[in-house]
């Protein structure tokens, strides 16, 4: 029987929003959810000497960063980019193994197969041809594509009850059509390497992420191999990015992590989470210890397209 024990191989948040963080805050230690990799890799590039802890439960993510350090390490560069998807679409490149990566294979082969080929996608992104985009949202089977592959049973079975259990009833078909609809319309679609991965499974080589345009020089990473509500060291940590598991979080294990950082960060600490279909406010269970940022448009740049809510936080007692 199949069993992929990765569920995401890349990051599907913009390390834009850290890099500048650690830039304006002078930050030199840092702690984030590892997943797939990529922002720490971001982080590692913009400055080699950032102390950088991981958290992560599921070995296998960890097992996956590993190897794309031993990528970095070990081969030239060519090899680099093809092994991190750069040109081509194979399904065992190191941004193309979760499970994640295989439901959104499925949807762009739904799509090209129903309603725009891969070469006119291709083409529509190097164009930046927004006329393309909406004849393409105007084809019956394009919103068929989104209930399909983006249903609540569908999500469930990936990820548990725990990944959905914020969100209103049967939204996310809707919630994803939205975004994503918005980002292919946008001027900077042909600079959009989120975008290009869901639709055509690779990157363009002169659309990168900024990890595979500066390769990271410095790999030390102190990994926690655990759940984000077992790990309390925060202490001196001067950056936290929690990604989106609060939306996977039952509101007793949001109020412990909050805890856990309100009562050990440093004043001047900045806090950042993300929320995916998930309108709840949660800024309340850090005890008003944070001073919270205006962020509307950081979410309008936000080349993910998947957060409808950022908040950044930065800690004032």
């Amino acid at each position: 029987m199949k069993k992929k024990s990765v569920q995401f191989s890349v990051v599907r948040e913009d390390p834009e929003i850290e890099m500048r963080l650690v830039q304006d805050f002078g930050i030199e230690r840092a702690t984030l959810i590892a997943s797939g990799g990529c922002t720490a890799f971001c982080l590692k590039a913009l400055n080699p000497d950032l102390e950088i802890t991981l958290i992560e439960p599921n070995p296998a993510q960890v097992v996956l960063i590993r190897e794309k350090i031993s990528t970095f390490e070990n081969q030239e560069k060519n090899k680099i980019l093809e092994k991190f998807g750069v040109k081509n679409s194979l399904s065992d490149s190191l941004i193309e193994r979760g499970n994640f990566e295989s439901l959104f294979r499925q949807f762009r082969l739904f799509v090209q197969e129903f309603i725009i080929s891969e070469t006119e996608i291709r083409n529509a992104f190097i164009n930046n041809s927004a006329e393309i985009w909406h004849e393409v949202f105007r084809n019956s089977y394009w919103s068929v594509a989104f209930e399909l592959f983006f249903s609540d049973a569908i999500l469930r079975a990936m990820f548990g009850q725990s990944a959905i259990q914020h969100a209103p009833k049967n939204s996310y078909p809707r919630y994803f059509q939205k975004f994503l609809e918005k980002g292919l319309i946008e001027a900077v679609a042909s600079e959009n390497y989120f975008l290009h991965h869901i639709f055509l499974g690779r990157y363009f080589a002169d659309a990168l992420p900024f990890y595979l345009e500066n390769f990271p020089r410095n790999f030390e990473f102190d990994f926690f191999c655990g759940f984000a509500e077992n790990y309390t060291n925060f202490s001196g940590r001067q950056l936290v990015s929690f990604s989106n598991i609060f939306d996977w979080c039952d509101e007793s294990v949001v109020k412990q992590i909050a805890g856990n950082v309100s009562g050990n960060l440093d004043i001047g600490s900045v806090i950042i989470y993300r929320q995916l279909n998930n309108k709840k406010n949660y800024r309340h269970f850090f005890g008003g210890k944070f001073d919270w940022l205006e962020t509307s448009e950081i979410i309008e740049k936000d080349r993910s397209l998947f957060y409808e809510n950022i908040e950044i936080g930065v800690k004032n007692v």
